[in-house]
């Protein structure tokens, strides 16, 4: 294994002479990877997949293209992975297929939905090494020795179907189109560190008028657990429709994690958001994305009372909770986020005009030593050992101590992030954040601008972190401006840990520890994003995208043998199989290939067998 040097020359855009508002939309099945590691559940507990969970819901990609009345392009693409990494990112933005649609790496928007169920390997940077286990079977995570790696053959495959995606949507599928938005509301959400949250005020009642300012509602119909629950219920759909009001595509975005299926089952799912996109797809919406918005402190809930809610969600992450269960949870929030965006499809129709124009603002810059008003950036990333102590979605083995505040002096931008006590979690830490150093130094930021003829103006934010409900509202009012709506969106283009205020990093423990660049990190957001948003012109790309990464040769060794030996497998025009016998995660695994088209079992056999 070598520690690399890597570059990725990305293809120039071609001008397109294509004119009109129009959107095309596609969807390709990901990769179905036997004996992988799970990707988001931490190197101890990322369970090894050896099943599909229910055989009809695979892993997905989905592309909606959207082009301007004067032939500017966009394209929003989700994948049912941990996040939208910028390995796959520039990768893809290097195929000329990609950039003769005129879609350049700041106009590709790779959403993650932050499934905990996916494959890892597929960062290119040690945050995968330590939270997303890319350990070869058999070998150690982060210990010196151990053989972590890149899976470039599994990454250039979901490149490659991701290329396909967009090539199909924004060619032969591209159709003349409207743009209508419209707002839902999802119930039964709970926020996990609402104290860190309350944190942000000066006391629950100023917590309450500040919720209510940002929702744009009055503070008397907040319910009256609101400040308890401190969520974001909002969905918002962008649903793009034909001259005559069909449906084409949806996206939304949805604050809450997607992450209802147990750490302890070894089965590979899309969760909740996928569930939920082929619910409305079968509907007769097209093609749907569902995008993680502010995610970063918000967890789903069932209906009930509240303890009762917390106690059933604790039960079904617990090792002995049976997959039945968890399949009826997700059959559960699938329902409600279907039904959150099916409520005000009606409404984004009516309103639904052509694309006028489209602007795309995107940054590389360096943070690290960064002024931002009377504060100055970490120069190195890192993480804290609360983030080896595992979140309250999953906790970490008891070696590791979560709560535990700062060995940091006070005017550190990383205080009061704690460092290593253990001598296991010293060896851990060391070797993540050696190559942290490396691996992240800027964040790639993404702000799309589009304005409809009938004037509505929606910005997207893309951010390459969780985002925490309040840093979402406070970047969100920083570049409304005239805007209509913002849309912010979370684990997109990169993954990069947690995203968080100042305030409430003082007082996280996991989310804190994880925000890798320290807690003036929010405040760099903001100044940045308002930059990006009203000022300057948009910078010239780079020609080419850097990557320090672990690279291990055997993987793609293994994967051009595996490929020879017909390993990958595809699925028939009638039936979605999945061979039997296991096949080594070196070998990639076995793969099934959608095409649109093919006829699929009912995806909800094995949710309604559940009920």
């Amino acid at each position: 294994m070598s520690n690399e040097r890597q570059f990725i020359t990305r293809a120039a855009p071609v001008r397109q002479t294509n004119t009109g508002s129009k959107v095309g939309v596609a969807v390709r099945e990901l990769p179905f990877v036997q004996h992988a590691i799970l990707a988001g559940w931490g190197f101890i507990h990322g369970q090894r997949v050896r099943k599909a969970c229910a055989e009809d819901m695979p892993l997905k990609v989905r592309c909606m293209v959207l082009q301007a009345v004067d032939g500017a392009r966009i394209a929003l693409v989700t994948v049912d992975l941990h996040g939208g990494s910028r390995y796959l990112t520039e990768t893809v933005a290097a195929f000329d297929e990609v950039a003769r649609l005129g879609i350049s790496v700041d106009r590709l928007f790779l959403f993650g939905t932050h499934n905990h169920s996916g494959p890892g390997g597929l960062y290119g940077s040690v945050y995968d090494t330590l939270t997303a286990s890319t350990a070869v079977l058999g070998a150690v995570p982060l210990m010196p020795d151990g053989k972590l790696a890149l899976n470039t053959g599994l990454a250039t495959r979901i490149a490659e179907l991701i290329r396909d995606c967009i090539v199909e949507a924004g060619t032969q599928r591209l159709v003349d189109a409207k743009l209508g938005f419209a707002c839902g509301h999802l119930p039964d959400t709970e926020n996990r560190s609402s104290a860190a949250f309350l944190n942000n005020f000066e006391n629950a009642d100023d917590a309450r008028r500040s919720m209510a300012r940002h929702l744009g509602v009055a503070v008397d119909s907040l319910p009256e657990d609101a400040v308890r629950m401190a969520v974001d219920p909002r969905v918002w759909t962008l649903a793009a429709v034909t001259a005559g009001g069909e449906v084409i595509g949806t996206f939304s975005t949805v604050n809450c994690h997607n992450t209802v299926l147990s750490r302890d089952h070894d089965v590979q799912s899309p969760d909740f958001f996928g569930h939920a996109a082929d619910r409305l797809e079968r509907a007769g919406n097209g093609v749907c994305l569902i995008a993680a918005g502010s995610i970063g402190d918000t967890d789903p809930l069932l209906k009930g009372d509240l303890d009762e809610r917390r106690a059933e969600r604790a039960a079904a992450r617990d090792g002995k909770a049976r997959l039945d269960q968890n399949l009826k949870l997700i059959c559960a929030h699938a329902d409600a986020v279907a039904n959150a965006v099916t409520s005000v499809l009606a409404t984004a129709r009516s309103n639904a005009s052509p694309l006028a124009a489209l602007e795309v603002r995107y940054s590389e810059e360096p943070i690290a030593g960064q002024r931002i008003d009377d504060y100055v950036m970490p120069l190195k990333p890192c993480f804290g050992e609360s983030t080896l102590a595992g979140s309250e979605l999953g906790r970490g083995p008891p070696l590791f101590v979560e709560g535990i505040r700062s060995v940091f002096d006070d005017g550190d931008p990383h205080s009061p992030k704690h460092m290593a006590d253990s001598a296991i979690a010293a060896v851990l830490l060391g070797a993540a954040n050696d190559r942290l150093q490396r691996l992240h130094t800027f964040m790639p930021l993404r702000l799309a601008t589009l304005r409809t003829e009938a004037n509505e103006m929606t910005r997207i934010v893309s951010l390459p972190g969780e985002c925490t409900t309040w840093l979402s509202a406070r970047l969100e009012r920083a570049v409304k401006g005239s805007a209509s709506r913002v849309l912010v969106t979370s684990v997109t283009g990169d993954y990069l840990g947690y995203l968080t205020t100042a305030r409430e990093y003082a007082v996280q423990n996991y989310e804190g520890s994880s925000t890798i660049w320290g807690r003036h990190t929010g405040r760099w957001l903001q100044r940045r994003l308002e930059e990006m948003a009203f000022t300057g012109a948009a910078p010239r790309l780079r020609p080419t995208a850097e990557f320090f990464t672990d690279v291990e040769d055997e993987w793609e060794t293994a994967f051009n043998s595996a490929k020879d030996r017909g390993v990958w497998r595809r699925r028939d025009d009638h039936a979605h199989q999945v061979p039997t016998g296991s096949v080594d995660v070196r070998e990639i695994g076995q793969y099934c290939d959608g095409r649109p088209g093919n006829a699929e079992p009912n995806p909800t056999q094995r949710c309604e067998a559940a009920k």
